[in-house]
């Protein structure tokens, strides 16, 4: 089984979501060690998964949309 000390993970600062390949946006994590710290226990929880942390730059919608 892996454990999170197979993983090598590269910080940067931000807020940053978690993503399943092949699947919608995650919940926002405010931190990088909380998400990082969902990813690796997702990572765990699921053999052969793979999850990618993202850093949200910014969110652009069409005017009268909320």
């Amino acid at each position: 089984m892996m454990q999170p000390a197979d993983v090598d993970v590269v910080p940067v600062s931000g807020s940053y979501r978690i993503q399943k390949e092949g699947r919608r946006r995650g919940r926002a994590h405010e931190t990088y060690p909380a998400a990082e710290t969902e990813a690796l226990r997702l990572t765990v929880d699921n053999p052969g998964a793979v999850f990618t942390i993202m850093r949200e730059i910014a969110r652009v919608h069409h005017k009268g949309q909320s």
